[in-house]
């Protein structure tokens, strides 16, 4: 009795060989340029399917049976969310947590950006309140340094000396004041000093647009029309003293005015004796009269306070006023002795103030 599992083996192995044989007829007549050939016969397949015919889709109706239009169904999230919870199991709780991980992510961004808006306004107000500090420990310390180098600057500044100390002093301006107003002024301001052993200095002033300030010798000299010879003027200083000094109920005028040159100081004194009776008038009284007559004044050599001086004088000796060297370069316009004795011991306390 046949074997039919061997009969079916046998069947199998010639189909298997055939088959085998048929791709080796079929490869057999193959040549090389059939390889670059797509429709050679070494490209078809042996046992090719048969084409399908494509069913045409059919048109989705637009109304429906009668006659009213028919409305696409919409796609909704709920949809979404029961596709996602079908096709994926994951439940309401998991789906919540991951789009709470998502808004997240998206937050965090704008979080980072406002923690670095928030860094760098704190960065620039810090810098602003250093820069801030800076200036003021800076004004505080200039300000500090300034009032000591004033300080030292006042302490290392030599105090302006006073020519002579005084008691009192009035100010008289000659701006626009004759000759014989000046000296009315200080006769009206001498009458009424009358404090035992004191002076009092008169400040000849200048007015104009910057100011009033104190008129030098030049300019009080020239608004009293003085004739003093230029030798003289070259060699006098600005700076000068006019007073008054009170004694025994007695007050008289003098000047002090300082020169560099003896010698060109006092031959030139002498020119000028010729017009120093006129001349000094306005501090002066020059008009020594004997009755009603007006005496004849002449300067003669004296001694006063134990120092040569000229002195305009009558032939009684009655003297108007005199001129003296305290030293080479002080000169002294005075009437008594007594004035000579304390301009010079304020002098002498000047030099040590």
């Amino acid at each position: 009795m046949a074997n039919p599992f061997q009969e079916g083996d046998e069947a199998r192995n010639k189909y298997m060989e055939k088959a085998l044989h048929a791709n080796e007829e079929a490869m057999g007549g193959a040549k090389f340029s059939d390889l670059i050939d797509k429709n050679s016969n070494v490209y078809k397949d042996p046992n090719p399917a048969e084409p399908r015919e494509r069913t045409p889709i059919p048109e989705k109706p637009t109304v429906d049976s009668e006659g009213y239009p028919i409305i696409q169904h919409v796609h909704t999230y709920k949809e979404d969310l029961e596709g996602i919870i079908n096709s994926d199991k994951l439940s309401l709780s998991r789906i919540a947590m991951m789009q709470e991980g998502a808004n997240r992510r998206t937050e965090a961004p704008s979080k980072a950006e406002a923690e670095e808006k928030k860094s760098i306004i704190f960065y620039i107000i810090s810098i602003s309140l250093v820069l801030i500090g800076v200036g003021i420990i800076g004004g505080i310390y200039m300000l500090t340094v300034s009032k000591k180098q004033a300080a030292v600057q006042q302490a290392a500044a030599p105090k302006e000396k006073y020519i002579l100390f005084s008691e009192q002093n009035k100010t008289v301006n000659i701006t626009k004041a004759s000759k014989s107003e000046i000296g009315q002024e200080i006769r009206n301001i001498q009458s009424g000093f009358q404090d035992e052993d004191s002076m009092l200095e008169i400040v000849p002033a200048i007015s104009d647009d910057s100011g009033t300030y104190r008129a030098d010798i030049s300019t009080l000299f020239s608004t009293t029309n003085q004739r003093a010879p230029d030798e003289l003027l070259r060699t006098i200083y600005p700076k000068y003293f006019l007073g008054l000094y009170s004694k025994k109920g007695k007050t008289d005028p003098f000047l002090l005015m300082f020169t560099n040159s003896y010698d060109a100081a006092y031959p030139a004194l002498l020119d000028w004796e010729g017009f120093m009776r006129d001349d000094m008038s306005w501090m002066f009284d020059t008009n020594i009269k004997t009755g009603t007559t007006t005496s004849a004044l002449s300067f003669k050599d004296r001694v006063v306070n134990n120092t040569d001086a000229r002195s305009l004088e009558d032939s009684t000796g009655r003297v108007a006023f005199f001129y003296t060297f305290i030293d080479p370069n002080t000169i002294l316009f005075a009437r008594n002795t007594d004035t000579v004795k304390k301009v010079v011991d304020r002098l002498r306390e000047a030099k040590f103030q």
